[in-house]
């Protein structure tokens, strides 16, 4: 939910917050929950949306991954390799465990394959956040990831909002402008 408001909350309606995307559409594919998830879990999520573009000609621009693992799986490598054939921009956090990728890799922001965006958080200084990993050759921008106001779950029909960090949030302005 938090994501999905950085990336498309509606504007002009006097409620809340306005994400990067007002006319975004989006699939939430759900494959974490509160016991965590797994890499087979997030492949046939990626296999599943890649399958709808190329099934459906569903126009899919861009893969939101505000999630990731210090475990290299060439499986993923491949779910994401799927991604890039087909013209699918993966866009994924780098992390919020202040480390370097290049001598800690985060994946999937740390696989080579040329359609992931790797992003790290950014404070609202523009500065580098105190949490976010970073790489000089393995991470390729920063977006605001401090303080951010956006959606959060509510009962029905309700309106909630709250103020998150972190590189899933940072990755969301990347997804919505992307989607733009």
């Amino acid at each position: 939910t938090q994501v999905a408001g950085v990336i498309g909350a509606l504007g002009g309606n006097a409620k809340g917050i306005v994400g990067m995307n007002w006319n975004v559409s989006m699939i939430p594919v759900k494959f974490i929950g509160s016991q965590g998830g797994t890499i087979s879990n997030a492949i046939k999520a990626i296999s599943y949306l890649i399958q709808l573009k190329t099934d459906q000609q569903l126009n899919l621009v861009a893969i939101n991954a505000s999630w990731g693992t210090s475990a290299y799986s060439h499986s993923l490598f491949q779910a994401v390799g799927l991604a890039e054939k087909a013209d699918v921009l993966f866009v994924a956090a780098a992390g919020n465990n202040a480390t370097s990728l290049e001598l800690s890799p985060f994946y999937p922001a740390s696989y080579p394959n040329a359609n992931i965006i790797s992003v790290g958080a950014s404070t609202s200084t523009g500065t580098l956040a105190s949490f976010s990993s970073y790489g000089v050759t393995s991470v390729d921008l920063v977006a605001p990831g401090v303080g951010i106001y956006t959606t959060v779950p509510s009962k029905l029909l309700a309106s909630a909002y709250g103020a998150f960090n972190g590189t899933s949030l940072a990755t969301a302005h990347v997804t919505g402008a992307a989607a733009l």
